[in-house]
């Protein structure tokens, strides 16, 4: 058995097998902000309608946190034509309840600089222990 096989029942540091690789919540996160981003630069339109993306974890990938999955949103402004706001949203592992915050709102290039910030995983990971204490307190 692999030691990537193991998972960790409380949930303090889990890794599991993805592709033939370890992956620990770290490495999930920063896959999520680079599908975001990739996502963002092919379907953000600076005028006209776009859909919103959602990026978030697979069936089953584990963060590390009590959120039982992370997402990554970025929606259309419905009063402001250009501007859009990116968001992330922890859902609650027993109820169906999710946690959910506003990052910034800006246009197709500002989101796509925010996102390429050099501190913007380390940002995202506080912004994520806010949402998981938050469900935590949920009953």
């Amino acid at each position: 058995m692999n030691k990537c096989d193991i998972i960790n029942m409380n949930r303090a540091n889990i890794y599991r097998k993805n592709n033939g690789a370890c992956m620990s919540n770290t490495a999930e996160i920063k896959k999520l902000i680079q599908t975001l981003a990739e996502r963002a630069e092919r379907e953000i339109k600076d005028i006209g309608y776009f859909r919103d993306i959602i990026v978030k974890g697979e069936k089953d990938t584990n963060f590390g946190t009590y959120a039982k999955n992370i997402a990554l949103i970025i929606e259309k402004d419905p009063r402001e034509e250009g501007k859009a706001f990116l968001s992330v949203s922890a859902l609650h592992p027993q109820l169906k309840k999710d946690s959910t915050t506003y990052l910034m709102k800006g246009n197709r290039e500002e989101i796509l600089k925010f996102l390429h910030q050099d501190n913007f995983f380390e940002n995202l990971n506080e912004t994520i222990s806010a949402l998981d204490d938050q469900l935590k307190k949920l009953k």
